[in-house]
């Protein structure tokens, strides 16, 4: 069975895992039984603060399931779209989510972006995705 991490390090963010996310994590999980997955997990920055990060496996592979909502997928929205909750741009989004990817990569992580849309269009893909860059 995975060794999976279901309760969060912030407890603000316990609520902010969504039912699909939690589906795709439990279908990844069925998928690798013999693989560490922890959940959300965070990285400290250089300036300040930090990042969360949706799963990490094996402590090699960052995945991020990104919401259609919170991280503005283009194929939804334009780049004159706002957040309405959290008041960020489009722009302002996915420069988050680029020094996100970016942080990670420079600490040797290899980083894995699944879209909710893309899941749900297609999760059989999604998985295999993940299953074809993971040794």
């Amino acid at each position: 069975m995975a060794n999976t991490q279901k309760k969060p390090l912030n407890p603000i963010l316990s609520g902010s895992v969504s039912k699909i996310e939690n589906s795709f994590i439990d279908e990844l999980a069925k998928l690798i039984p013999d693989r560490k997955i922890s959940r959300q997990f965070k990285i400290t920055r250089k300036k300040s603060g930090y990042y969360f990060y949706d799963l990490m496996l094996d402590n090699k592979f960052i995945i991020e399931f990104n919401g259609n909502f919170w991280h503005a997928n283009p194929t939804i929205y334009d780049k004159n779209w706002s957040n309405p909750i959290s008041n960020q741009s489009y722009s302002e989004i996915h420069q988050n989510d680029t020094d996100k990817k970016i942080l990670a990569e420079s600490l040797g992580y290899s980083y894995i972006v699944i879209w909710e849309k893309d899941y749900t269009d297609n999760p059989e893909k999604c998985l295999n995705e993940i299953l074809n860059k993971i040794p």
